[in-house]
């Protein structure tokens, strides 16, 4: 749609219930007001979604994203949330990821710190997952790895990952890991050659 209003926002919600994907991609032109009360009222009527991603481009972010949690809360069974904006997210959308973790398949988010993202160690089905220019300490992405055994596709575009880490999930035997076949590791500048020599190791990437 060329412009997404609130009224437009405030329709979804009333008629389109029985949902299961949604998907808002939007700029400052698209949708100026980027107001979080809303989304999360519209999330909180769409108790049958299965699948969410909203990407707010530029530099500004969502007004009140706190709702925008509130309102996932209501759904009955997440399996997939994709939500990008421009500042860190705050730490009650760890409630959201814990209500689902044993649905969620895929977890796509943007800077996140260390109380959400230690929540992702319990979704213990996570087959996709994408941690967008996030300062997260070693400790936790261990915690991650060691935990979420089926991911086959791994994002850390941007985030401060170590070699110590890419160590553990590259090398990683156990009969219960699934193979990785993706691996997203653009403008993580503190990975060395050592990373390198572990993914040519591994040829199943």
């Amino acid at each position: 749609c060329h412009e997404l209003t609130d009224e437009t926002v405030k329709s979804i919600a009333r008629h389109c219930t029985k949902l299961k994907v949604l998907k808002l991609n939007f700029s400052n032109s698209v949708y100026p007001s980027s107001k979080g009360e809303l989304l999360g009222h519209m999330c909180s009527t769409l108790q049958d979604l299965q699948e969410i991603e909203i990407i707010k481009r530029g530099i500004s972010s969502i007004d009140n994203i706190e709702s925008l949690a509130e309102g996932l809360l209501n759904c009955n069974s997440l399996t997939a949330i994709t939500l990008r904006h421009s500042k860190v997210l705050p730490d009650c959308f760890q409630n959201v990821i814990k209500k689902f973790s044993i649905s969620l398949k895929k977890l796509d988010l943007q800077v996140i710190g260390d109380t959400v993202a230690n929540q992702i160690g319990y979704c213990v089905n996570l087959v996709e997952m994408h941690l967008h220019g996030s300062e997260i300490s070693n400790a936790t992405l261990e915690f991650i790895i060691k935990r979420c055994l089926k991911l086959v596709v791994v994002g850390f575009t941007g985030c401060n990952i170590t070699d110590s880490v890419m160590k553990n999930l590259l090398c990683d035997t156990r009969p219960s890991r699934r193979t990785l076949h993706t691996l997203l590791l653009s403008s993580c500048t503190k990975l060395t050659s050592e990373t390198m020599s572990w993914i040519c190791r591994h040829k199943d990437i």
